[in-house]
């Protein structure tokens, strides 16, 4: 959740008995402007952390893939999608992403 731009960001886990694909979507925080910004999601996506836009620095969002056992990124709309970390490593959640860690 964003709450300084009013934003929720949250994965679907889709229906793999109904080929419904996992995705992850956002919307305003009273759930209107609800819209798919990645929809093309093999694995098994989950534990999402959003990073916020500032000074002029595109914000982006995180999560892991726990199939495919990977850190994947995407700016906040949904481009410039990548793989960070993991590939075959032991990765499981993503439990926080920031540059001001007070736990």
């Amino acid at each position: 959740m964003l709450y300084y731009f009013r934003s929720l960001y949250w994965i679907d886990a889709g229906d793999r008995d109904r080929d419904v694909l996992p995705k992850i979507e956002k919307s305003a925080m009273d759930g209107s402007g609800r819209h798919v910004l990645l929809s093309e999601m093999s694995g098994l996506p989950r534990g999402i952390a959003v990073h916020h836009p500032s000074r002029g620095v595109g914000g982006r969002m995180y999560w892991t893939d726990e199939m495919r056992g990977v850190i994947e990124s995407a700016a906040l709309n949904g481009s410039n999608r990548q793989v960070l970390a993991g590939e075959g490593e032991s990765i499981d959640r993503l439990w926080y992403v920031g540059s001001r860690a007070t736990f």
